[in-house]
């Protein structure tokens, strides 16, 4: 039998003359029927978005030719994550769901498309259950002190300037009732399974996901230390925030997603290696600084440029499927070896998007893999603007799939500009 791949055929690109970006991708920019593409449109790209900087809000209606039509405005957004703007279930395609700042305050606001009436609820999502009935949230005040290119500006306030905050948390929001409730601090994560080096560092919540049922959802517990290296740790809570779990506690873990209810793709450490144990004890960074200039001089290789053999033996990088069932890890292939976003197509065991950072060439490169097979369908490349590539202000492609599962949506900067690109999956 002949294996059949799959191929990527661009089908729109944003207006050149403006730029545009829809931000993560762990959501989906289209509507359910496909014929609407969400996104930002905002003027500057070379800098962080300050206080009185603003964002249209806006989608491409494709039964108009792809015409850009703004609905709204926001004054908060960051170039990672936008304003957490989405289509908001079950239907998605009459509401959508986006942060803002009214009053000082970040709130989140629910846009409905035909009567164009806002309804403002009390706190800002970081994500939102497929259902469209609750969301989780977290302190975007304190966040802005600690994980600038993921936060807001507008709201300095420095009493959340702390290290540690043990009563900073994630909060449970009603989208119904209009409601918050704090369900996990960071005094509970902390006491749990405790390490010494978690003193003298500074810790946040971040990279909040619910479950496809929307049941459980994942969160990293990060730590920054004092050397300035950040331990993470990936916990597991049912959706009111009980039966928390340490699912993950190897050091390393840069992005993931949900494959299905039970399982995860995951590119960090899938177990404990040599750079992991020395991460895990502040007693060892003596040894650490000695090593690590003799390690750069002689391995090649890491997990943005790609690994070699001897790196990723040493770091423990690799994609690997993470089971919440007795937390088993199995490697998830060999034909990718460099940190990306990736997002499983059509369940499990079939195809999978990511992406990865820009090389020395300054490109960035858009990957079709095929799971079962261990091999690559396609790898697109585009360029990105050197300039931006260390910075808070780059633009990682973040490849987000349709709900359908038959189009990938892409942020790049491939025109000089930052636009949006529609790729069909045929």
């Amino acid at each position: 039998m002949i294996q059949k791949k799959s191929k990527l055929s661009l089908v729109f690109k944003s207006p050149l003359r403006n730029n545009f970006f829809f931000g993560y991708y762990d959501k989906s920019p289209l509507n359910k029927e496909n014929n609407k593409h969400l996104a930002l449109k905002v003027k500057s790209i070379y800098k962080l978005p300050l206080m009185g900087d603003s964002c249209e809000i806006g989608y491409f209606d494709f039964k108009k030719k792809g015409e850009f039509v703004k609905i709204a405005k926001s004054n908060i957004f960051n170039w990672q994550q936008g304003n957490m703007l989405q289509w908001l279930g079950p239907d998605f395609n009459t509401h959508i769901i986006y942060n803002e700042l009214i009053n000082n305050k970040f709130v989140s606001t629910i846009y409905d498309l035909k009567s164009k009436k806002k309804s403002h609820l009390k706190n800002a999502i970081y994500c939102v259950a497929k259902n469209g009935k609750i969301a989780l949230g977290i302190d975007f005040e304190r966040h802005y002190w600690f994980r600038r290119g993921y936060a807001y500006d507008g709201v300095t306030n420095r009493d959340k300037s702390v290290p540690v905050d043990l009563n900073d948390g994630i909060e449970l929001i009603d989208l119904k009732k209009n409601t918050k409730k704090k369900i996990i601090t960071l005094r509970d994560v902390i006491k749990l399974k405790p390490l010494k080096s978690m003193s003298n560092s500074t810790h946040y919540f971040e990279h909040l996901m619910f479950s496809p049922n929307g049941k459980k959802f994942v969160f990293y517990h990060r730590w920054k230390k004092f050397d300035g290296s950040i331990y993470t740790r990936l916990y597991l809570a049912n959706k009111d925030g009980s039966n928390l779990v340490l699912l993950h506690d190897v050091g390393r873990l840069s992005h993931l997603n949900w494959i299905n209810d039970d399982n995860l793709i995951c590119f960090g450490s899938a177990f404990l290696s040599i750079a992991g144990f020395i991460r895990k004890f502040n007693s060892l960074k003596v040894l650490l600084n000695f090593f690590l200039p003799i390690y750069k001089s002689i391995v090649k290789g890491n997990s943005t440029q790609g690994n070699s053999s001897l790196s990723k033996i040493i770091t423990g990088d690799s994609y690997f499927i993470l089971s919440l069932k007795g937390k088993k890890r199995k490697i998830f292939t060999s034909v990718l070896n460099k940190d990306g976003h990736p997002t499983f197509i059509d369940g499990y065991k079939k195809k999978v998007i990511t992406d990865t950072y820009p090389d020395k060439k300054n490109k960035v490169n858009l990957i079709l893999c095929d799971y079962e097979n261990e091999s690559i369908d396609q790898v697109i490349t585009l360029e990105s603007i050197k300039s931006l590539n260390d910075s808070a202000q780059r633009c990682d492609l973040h490849p987000k799939l349709s709900i359908d599962g038959k189009f990938i949506s892409i942020d790049t900067m491939n025109d000089k500009v930052r636009s949006v690109y529609l790729y069909e999956i045929t």
